[in-house]
């Protein structure tokens, strides 16, 4: 994990961004990760949090974000170790190289040790490592608490600090030239710091500006005076005399003479390092790590490799000038020109790079090889570093690698040489939001960026963190200071003039991207405009193939080709191997205005429907697998074509779950394409039968908006089934969200339409909803004709609804007391998961049952491997729900054999489960049974609490067998405790509420 504070505050986990929820949510993290490693207690995160005083539900809501926290962090790494409850607090886990706080003081540290210990070369490179985590002020766009904002003034003073020291240091190694550069830009935005206007008069001194030192003083007694209407203190005062008389003891830099004319020229061709240069930390140490002069025999080389406009040429002179003190022979640059249409060549360059080394212009040779001889003889030996920017190719760059390991060359290009023996690439992608947002503080001005925070945050989304797009945008707000980031918002939000606006004072993201695109194949720039017109994240390589109405082995050489050109990205390898595509959001507003150039409409138009309907064949086998023959797998197969291979076929097949998973994000925005692009059709069927495995995997705001998306486009087709499957599913997801009464009645609209369409199945799976809900709610008899509806209808049509129909009579049997009559229902349910391919879920969903049933029966060997097989996929799939129910089945057992340690365990284990999903029924289920185990501990008072939560959530949602249950427990719990009165008024009640059979 990458978790930073000095900025914006963001998190990066397995190479994606975290989305981080509200802002309070945010200062939250930020408290505690300040704090990592220490508990910080519910009282300092609710002062922090409302520092103007808190709400009355402060506590619950740091409880709810804490929580929120928790399922984000084991979701994007699969451990609930980084945020843990400790008593009456929370305490944040991180590593000292996870938080940008703890490496920048860190660095800070070494540095400031290595200057007093005499080594100014290891206290710049200590404090250029600290100053690269900075990305702005600590938390910039949070409104923090007392805690928070005196912990980003002290940090705010230590960066102001090491900044002076860097330059001290620079000054110590001799390079004075280094800290005028950087005194200049820091006197500048910070006037009234006197020991950086004293370092400022020395390097001047130092290398000889009498004048610029003199200068100097007077700018600091200036701002002095008028700002605070003082004079100088005295130390700068005793330095300003100590020039003025020339008695200052200060070395200059020493002139070096030799007889050799050649080893004199010592060149410095770097271009300046940008003022405004943001993050980059890692990269940077990378390219250093790879740079640094090796004691061998090979050439230290790297790579930096990116698509147009990511900051290649900006990182490798940043890097450059880093690595000064390194090569102090000098450092030759040239911009090989790679990407235009001509490029320079070799002998070229060895011309002008000899010239650079003192060769007179009589002297260079005519002959290619000769020059590069010539070339490596001046180099030999010394310590100097070849930056190669733009390269086009191996055949460019080889001629103008030195021979001897005491140099260094340092090579950018779009492409990866490959060809190029011992060279080490750095991959360079888009930044950070916020280093982006660093860059768009630096070039257009903090204060217009701190006015309007939401609009910059939208300005960096609308250039995709593309570096040449937001100093574009940068320039342009500098340069018209009326203009508001808002107005800027708005014209990038047109996607198709987006790029005009990306232009401006000869910077143009469209150029750039003209050169990469012209100098690929044709054939491949068709696949880069069929790709971009998905409004997908991410794709797998057999949407790209449907798109293109080819192979998928054919379209992946297509897509590594393109990869090569850096036009299209690898976002990595989904759960079921799949490697995973992306493009950049300005590379596709690109592709998609060279579709809309070169392709004919109808030809866009019918990729788009292919692609659709291969999502439809493949999520169709999906459903399959989990539900069998299911209504809305058979509603899918109406339009869907076949899979584009076998393998994506074998794949959604064999792990339907992890397959969803995968492919969550394309899918969602698949279906809000379909809807837009007026497939109406296409887009309910996939809304439908994709929302059943989404809302397994625990997915329900996914599943909640493709089944709305599914509903819109079915009523805007007039659709009669798909209105129904819409509300059908609109219903269980509102009823799962805790509002039953709501549920029930979206549903029931729904059986209306199925009835009036003479639809039995749709009826069917309108039964399975409507009876489950009347079990809950104490109807059992409406519940039992539903049930045996489903069983006689659905038998030989759809066995998963059948199998579902004999386990909901079980059910009945059970909550009845007829264990054995319950028994019989369930493994004739088991009987046709086995005979008649039901899919996986049926059989799990009975499984659970026939637990219970076996427990009831006395049969606790059998129980106990149904509530395992249960727990054990679940698990696996990541299915919240199923895995709370089977735990607490497993509890029950160890009760029953004595093992209150075990039955604790497992029921603490469902607890932790229950922030992964919002259905009420789970958190009953656990509070129910963490009672049970309370009772059996002789913990009344806990178990007391614990059964009177599960019957206040039971009331709240009118499930009333619950409720009856929930207060037959609480009967023995008083009993236990001695209060007989309560415990026959607990009993008096239930008997009130249970349901008769």
């Amino acid at each position: 994990m990458d978790l930073r504070v000095l900025g914006p505050l963001e998190v990066r986990a397995a190479g994606s961004t975290l989305q981080l929820g509200p802002r309070k949510q945010q200062v939250t993290l930020a408290m505690l990760a300040v704090h990592a490693g220490q508990v910080v207690g519910l009282d300092a995160l609710v002062d922090e949090v409302w520092p103007d005083g808190p709400p009355a539900s402060a506590v619950a809501n740091i409880r709810s974000y804490t929580a929120a926290l928790r399922r984000l962090f084991e979701a994007a790494e699969g451990s609930r170790d980084r945020l843990v409850r400790r008593g009456s607090g929370y305490q944040f886990n991180a590593e000292p190289d996870e938080l940008d706080l703890f490496a920048f003081t860190a660095h800070s540290a070494k540095g400031r040790e290595a200057l007093r210990s005499g080594d100014p070369a290891t206290a710049v490179t200590e404090f250029l490592d600290a100053l690269q985590y900075w990305q702005g002020s600590m938390l910039v766009g949070l409104s923090l608490g007392p805690v928070l904002a005196a912990r980003s003034a002290a940090v705010e003073e230590e960066r102001l600090a090491i900044t002076e020291e860097l330059a001290e240091a620079y000054t110590a190694l001799d390079e004075p030239d280094q800290a005028v550069h950087i005194l200049h830009q820091h006197v500048h935005m910070h006037p009234l710091r006197e020991r950086a206007y004293g370092l400022l008069m020395k390097a001047l001194y130092r290398l000889g500006d009498v004048a610029g030192a003199l200068s100097a003083y007077a700018e600091a007694r200036t701002a002095l005076i008028e700002r605070l209407g003082v004079e100088p203190g005295p130390e700068l005062r005793r330095l300003h005399r100590s020039i003025l008389d020339g008695d200052l003891e200060l070395d200059l830099r020493p002139t070096v003479t030799t007889s050799n004319r050649l080893h004199q020229v010592k060149p410095a061709e770097l271009p300046a390092d940008l003022v405004d240069f943001v993050g980059r930390a890692e990269e940077i140490q990378q390219a250093m790590d790879l740079l640094t002069p090796s004691t061998g025999t090979a050439l230290p080389m790297c790579g930096i490799v990116g698509q147009a406009g990511v900051g290649k040429t900006s990182l490798a002179v940043h890097v450059a000038h880093r690595l000064r003190p390194s090569y102090p022979d000098g450092q030759l640059f040239i911009d090989l020109r790679g990407a235009d249409n001509h490029p320079l060549v070799a002998v070229e360059v060895l011309a002008r790079f000899l010239r650079s080394l003192g060769v007179p212009g009589q002297a260079i040779p005519h002959d290619a090889e000769e020059r590069a001889a010539l070339y490596r003889s001046l180099l030999a030996d010394r310590r100097l570093l070849v930056v190669l920017d733009n390269a086009a190719d191996e055949e460019q760059v080889r001629p103008l690698l030195p021979g001897t390991p005491t140099c260094g060359v340092l090579v950018t290009s779009r492409y990866r040489l490959a060809g190029l023996v011992g060279l080490a690439s750095v991959g360079l992608d888009v930044l950070g939001t916020e280093s982006a947002l660093a860059l768009l503080d630096r070039t257009a001005g903090a204060t217009r960026v701190r006015a309007e925070p939401t609009a910059a945050e939208e300005l960096v989304r609308l250039c995709g963190g593309l570096p040449l797009a937001l100093r574009v945008v940068g320039v342009k707000l500098a340069a018209s200071p009326h203009r508001t980031l808002s107005a800027l918002v708005d014209r990038l939000a047109e996607e198709r003039q987006r790029l005009d606006q990306l232009a401006h004072a000869g910077l143009a993201v469209r150029s750039s991207l003209d050169f990469s695109y012209q100098r690929i194949d044709p054939a491949d720039r068709k696949l880069l405009r069929l790709v971009s017109l998905l409004d997908a994240p991410d794709f797998a390589a057999w949407t790209a193939a449907a798109l293109a109405d080819v192979s998928v082995p054919v379209v992946e050489e297509g897509l590594d080709r393109l990869v090569t050109a850096h036009l299209v990205q690898i976002a990595g390898t989904d759960a079921v191997g799949q490697v995973r595509y992306r493009l950049h959001d300005l590379i596709r507003v690109y592709g998609r205005e060279r579709a809309a150039v070169e392709d004919p409409e109808a030809d866009a138009h019918a990729a788009i429907l292919r692609a659709i309907h291969h999502w439809l064949g493949l999520a169709a086998a999906g459903e399959k697998a989990l539900y069998g023959n299911s209504y809305h797998a058979r509603l899918a197969h109406q339009i869907a074509a076949p899979a584009p291979d076998q393998a994506a076929l074998d794949r959604v097949s064999t792990d339907p779950l992890t397959w969803i998973e995968a492919e969550r994000a394309a899918l969602v925005s698949t279906v809000r394409q379909a809807a837009e692009a007026g497939f109406l059709a296409e887009c309910w069927r996939l809304g439908s039968v994709s929302a059943n495995m989404l809302e397994f995997r625990e997915l329900k705001d996914e599943s909640k908006l493709v089944n709305s998306i599914a509903l819109d486009a079915a009523r805007r087709l007039d659709d009669p089934s798909g209105i129904a499957v819409g509300l059908l599913a609109v219903g269980h997801l509102t009823r799962e969200f805790g509002n039953w009464a709501q549920g029930r009645s979206i549903m029931e609209n729904a059986e209306a339409i199925f009835v009036a369409n003479g639809d039995q199945h749709g009826r069917a799976r309108c039964y399975m909803e409507l009876a489950l809900q009347d079990r809950y709610e104490g109807r059992l008899k409406a519940a039992t004709e539903r049930y045996a509806w489903m069983v006689r209808t659905c038998r030989n049509v759809d066995p998963g609804l059948e199998t579902i129909g004999l386990r909901g009579l079980g059910q009945i049997q059970l909550l009845a007391g007829n264990a054995g009559t319950a028994l019989e229902y369930l493994e004739a349910a088991l009987d046709v998961c086995r005979t008649q391919g039901t899919g996986l879920l049926p059989r799990l969903l009975v499984l659970v049952w026939y637990g219970e049933a076996c427990l009831q029966m006395g049969q606790t060997a059998r129980a106990e491997m149904a509530f395992r097989e249960v727990a054990s996929w679940t698990k696996r799939a990541g299915a919240a729900t199923g895995e709370i129910w089977s735990l607490c089945g497993l509890a029950r057992i160890a009760l029953t054999r004595g093992n209150l340690g075990e039955a604790e365990r497992l029921t603490r284990k469902a607890y932790d489960l229950c922030d992964l999903t919002p259905q009420p029924s789970a958190s009953i289920m656990v509070s129910f049974s963490l009672a049970r185990v309370r009772l059996a501990q002789g913990r009344l008072k806990s178990a007391r609490r614990l059964a009177e939560e599960a019957l206040d959530n039971s009331r709240g949602i009118g499930a009333w067998t619950y409720a009856a249950q929930t207060l037959d427990l609480l009967a023995e719990i008083h009993e236990a405790a001695g209060d007989h009165e309560a415990a026959k008024a607990a009993r008096e009640e239930a008997a009130a509420l249970r349901p008769v059979v």
